[in-house]
């Protein structure tokens, strides 16, 4: 499983799709990236409470999305029978979230994360 610790993005970025700029401590987020086939990516994203929190991500192949809150608990999930996964939610406090991106395919999966 990889772990990665996530910097935002800042500055004028655009995201496509449509996610708003609200949420991510550190705004929002855009990444490239590739889940290995039966594998999960996972990534910690700070989100201030109260505010809406979408995480987004899409692919050529079926994939599922996961929230967790600081505690491990789920939160919620997109198990989509798309390429696009898109889970949203309102943190009652601001916290880290895990966000994990789960290959559902026989080969690995090319996939971009996006959060608000």
């Amino acid at each position: 499983m990889k772990l990665l610790k996530i910097t935002a993005l800042f500055g004028a970025l655009s995201i496509i799709g449509g996610v708003s700029f609200a949420g991510a401590i550190d705004g929002p987020t855009s990444l490239s990236d590739t889940v290995q086939q039966g594998k999960i990516d996972v990534y910690r994203i700070n989100f201030a409470g109260g505010k809406k929190a979408t995480a987004r991500a899409k692919a050529a192949g079926k994939i599922a999305l996961f929230v967790y809150d600081s505690h491990d608990a789920l939160v919620g999930k997109d198990e989509g029978e798309t390429g696009t996964v898109t889970f949203t939610w309102t943190p009652k406090e601001t916290e880290e979230f895990k966000i994990k991106v789960v290959n559902n395919e026989k080969s690995d999966v090319a996939y971009k994360l996006e959060t608000n």
